[in-house]
């Protein structure tokens, strides 16, 4: 007898960002990499997700990802911008534009890591 064919998950509709940035609270994306249900470590996929799949512009989704959780975690006079006197903890990533990240989901695209000031990482 053939096997049963697997069920489709039902599916979800996404998350109403555009309202909810409208209506005020911060909109956040991280990759929450556990090895149970979400082995992504990548943060370039998680961009180029949030843009896909919400419908976030680049410039949004990396503000998703950097000073949106700061700020909602009380850091953002620290962390999660480049401006003086905060801790510069950067990732240096290939193209000419942020719009170029969400095109190569996949793809590495980091050429450096500077972490409080100091390179730690360097990829030419």
């Amino acid at each position: 007898k053939p096997p049963e064919p697997t069920p489709e998950p039902p599916k979800e509709e996404p998350p109403p960002v555009e309202t909810i940035a409208e209506a005020g609270a911060a909109v956040a994306v991280a990759s929450d990499c556990n090895p149970g249900t979400s082995p992504v470590l990548s943060m370039p996929l998680v961009i180029a997700l949030a843009c896909s799949l919400y419908g976030l512009t680049p410039e949004a989704a990396v503000a998703a990802a950097t000073i949106e959780p700061a700020r909602v975690l009380g850091l953002d006079d620290r962390l999660g911008s480049l401006k003086p006197g905060k801790q510069a903890d950067l990732v240096v990533l290939e193209g000419e534009h942020v719009r170029m990240l969400p095109y190569r989901p996949g793809h590495d695209a980091v050429r450096g890591v500077v972490v409080a000031g100091e390179w730690v990482r360097d990829r030419a």
